[in-house]
């Protein structure tokens, strides 16, 4: 993949998700209290998102291989797993990445692969995402009693979600800016780089 198709494929398609999280806004105000609020909008942007982010990073694996001369595996493995292996190497330790959201007049910190560590207990937003996606309407406790898995698709895992893939797209700028020596960035209404 060069630049100009990450850009028309990813950045564009970042950017559209973004922007209709944003929209909701009219409806439910972007907000830590409204974090626990599910609708079928996020529900569209959840699996959207996942989705894109599922791809990057397969494309962002198979570049890195390739640079590295590391072997394609035989099969598709688990996308994220693979790709929390290559980045230790080669991306800097992902699961410590933040980004700060920037919400009418309050900043949130979020790590969004903190939990992606082999020894981390909990569910994360891709946990969730899986759940919600391939049986949406079992009933699992949370926090607020029982509930179903599509109720997991709320403010709080979408925005954990497009923090997610904010983290992939920056890194794929970086990834093209040293091999052209440019030095572009992403620009974001929501997100920025509180420490990579």
């Amino acid at each position: 993949m060069d630049f100009s198709t990450f850009k028309k494929r990813y950045v564009s398609e970042f950017k559209l998700c973004e922007r209709e999280l944003l929209d909701t806004n009219c409806y439910v105000t972007i907000d830590r209290k409204n974090f626990n609020t599910f609708s079928l909008k996020y529900r569209q942007l959840y699996l959207s998102i996942c989705s894109s982010i599922d791809s990057l990073a397969e494309e962002l694996c198979v570049m890195l291989d390739c640079d590295n001369h590391v072997e394609k595996p035989e099969k598709r493995t688990n996308i994220i797993s693979r790709y929390l292996k290559i980045e230790k190497e080669f991306c800097n330790n992902i699961k410590n990445y933040a980004v700060k959201i920037t919400l009418d007049g309050d900043d949130i910190s979020v790590s969004p692969f903190i939990k992606f560590s082999e020894k981390s207990k909990g569910k994360d937003w891709w946990s969730y995402h899986n759940d919600d996606k391939h049986n949406s309407s079992a009933e699992v406790s949370g926090t607020n009693g029982n509930m179903l898995n599509y109720e997991f698709a709320n403010l709080k895992n979408v925005l954990h979600a497009l923090s997610a893939y904010y983290v992939l797209v920056s890194l794929m700028y970086d990834y093209f800016n040293q091999k052209n020596k440019t030095d572009c960035k992403l620009d974001s209404q929501l997100f920025s780089h509180l420490h990579f």
